[in-house]
């Protein structure tokens, strides 16, 4: 997970990081940041990810996908859109 686009927030510590991955692991069943971390996890791209989730729109994916990269890159998004999605996690 690398993208960065907008400027850093602050600095993740190792413990905050490991934190926030084991909240995304165990948070409850849905398409939501959780779930698609953890297919994120298992190499899945957003292609793979809607095609599991038939009815979920692959730019949703890629959307919720930027979302956690931003989270983790310790960046802001730079867009309205993108920071409303990245609010959620």
């Amino acid at each position: 997970m690398n993208v960065s686009e907008g400027p850093s927030t602050s600095t993740l510590t190792p413990d905050m990081r490991a934190e926030i991955k084991q909240i995304l692991r165990t948070s409850s069943p849905g398409l939501t940041h959780g779930e698609v971390f953890r297919y994120m996890e298992r190499g899945l791209n957003a292609e793979q990810i809607a095609s599991i989730r038939d009815t979920t729109n692959v730019y949703y994916v890629k959307d919720v996908m930027s979302s956690l990269n931003h989270l983790f890159d310790d960046t802001l998004p730079t867009s309205r859109s993108a920071a409303r999605t990245n609010s959620q996690v």
